[in-house]
């Protein structure tokens, strides 16, 4: 063989460590001399707690600071749920349900209830109904707070965050009152609740209510109302009506594509077909940020 002008050595590649990312092996190049071989780096965060529960772990690559490739790792989501209920009976399920989202306990227990009610054929009380329609938006003002709270931590703002868990505290402190728990509450049963309401419940209701409206403004200038949060999210990210539709996506990350479906109005449950809603249009959650769209997209819903 006749020799060429070029050396075989190894070249600086994270190619070593892709065993640990995806399998591979160390890669051998052949690098002319004279020459610098170049690649995108590879990282790879995770696996890590993204809401203290489930684990998430994304590789990317980079080119500079420039995310041209991420594959996410999905499998450490999985909890085996599924199995885990096979072997308890509907009570039991109730704390492996509150955990898919442990920002929306309430919710994710309360789905699951009816799904048992409608297989068994049970009938829900009246007054069960509202109340499980109240605690359910309750808990779903408890989880937008979080989200303009720790959001802005992505970006390097602070301050938000302690705004958020003033609010946030008031109404633990409502739930813990009517529930028992803070965030694991397990108090829908199948044909209704645990308990009933304490007395005096529905007035600290509404004075919770009447404290967390009047901070509204406060919060829509502090993250809406910062120029650094819209030079970074404006436009980022960006997923269009179709994309939405064919990857699942609901809530505020849906209405800020412009797709107007909120399960409460289009199959409503518990007593929200008793409730009228204020909603934003369509048109509006597209021209602003996935942020405003959780606030002004997301309906509000009072008694009718």
């Amino acid at each position: 063989m006749e020799p060429v002008d070029t050396e075989e050595r190894t070249a600086f590649t994270a190619a070593a460590e892709n065993w640990m990312v995806r399998g591979g092996g160390v890669d051998i190049e052949i690098v002319p001399q004279g020459t610098l071989g170049t690649q995108e780096m590879i990282l790879n965060i995770g696996p890590q707690h993204p809401s203290t529960h489930g684990v998430l772990r994304i590789v990317l690559e980079l080119d500079g600071e420039v995310i041209t490739r991420a594959e996410p790792v999905i499998g450490y989501m999985h909890r085996g749920a599924e199995k885990l209920a096979e072997y308890r009976d509907a009570r039991q399920v109730l704390v492996l349900m509150n955990r898919h989202d442990w920002l929306s306990a309430f919710n994710n227990e309360l789905g699951w209830i009816i799904a048992v009610e409608r297989l068994a054929g049970i009938e829900v009380p009246e007054r069960a109904q509202w109340i499980r329609t109240m605690l359910a938006e309750w808990n779903r003002i408890l989880n937008h707070l979080m989200f303009m709270g720790s959001y802005p931590l992505e970006l390097g703002a602070i301050t938000p965050i302690f705004y958020a868990f003033i609010e946030r505290e008031l109404i633990q402190g409502l739930m813990e009152s009517a529930t028992g728990g803070r965030m694991h509450f397990s108090f829908v049963r199948p044909g209704g609740l645990k308990d009933d309401l304490p007395r005096g419940w529905l007035k600290h209701s509404a004075d919770v209510l009447k404290q967390v409206r009047a901070k509204l403004k406060d919060f829509d200038n502090l993250v809406m109302g910062n120029e650094i949060v819209f030079a970074r999210t404006k436009g980022i990210g960006a997923i269009s009506a179709e994309t939405a539709i064919g990857y699942g996506c609901s809530g505020p990350v849906l209405h800020a594509s412009g797709v107007a479906m909120d399960p409460r109005k289009d199959e409503p449950y518990a007593k929200y077909s008793g409730c009228r809603r204020v909603t934003s249009s369509p048109a509006s959650c597209r021209r602003s940020s996935r942020s405003r769209a959780r606030r002004t997209c997301a309906p509000r819903t009072r008694s009718g």
